[in-house]
């Protein structure tokens, strides 16, 4: 069961990447391989990438009910704009870790 929680929790991050890569490919026309090659290379702007840390903050908040409904507090559910950095760098790092392996595993499928 404690397998399956870590697993479901972070998962958060590569919803949050799904999230972002769709909204900016539909939104700025761009191909979804060079925003993930942008993510992983820290070379996206920084309002991109506040906005795949709003997502991962919004999806890892629509998990916590199912770790457990006492895990409803205001402070769990703490708007984005009043997170500290260091909460803000966890998510951007857990988006971030989420395009590297997308990334790793679309290279290793193109060099078959």
């Amino acid at each position: 069961m404690l397998k399956q929680m870590k697993v479901a929790t972070s998962i958060a991050g590569f919803y949050a990447l799904e999230c972002g890569l769709d909204y900016l490919v539909t939104v700025r026309n761009m191909l979804p391989s060079r925003i993930l090659q942008s993510l992983v290379n820290n070379s996206l702007s920084k309002e991109d990438e506040m906005l795949f840390a709003r997502f991962a903050n919004a999806t890892w908040k629509a998990g916590q009910p199912f770790r457990g409904l006492n895990r409803i507090t205001r402070e769990t559910f703490t708007p984005f704009y009043y997170l500290s950095e260091p909460d803000i760098e966890k998510d951007i790092v857990q988006v971030k870790a989420a395009g590297s392996i997308l990334l790793s595993s679309l290279n290793t499928r193109i060099n078959l």
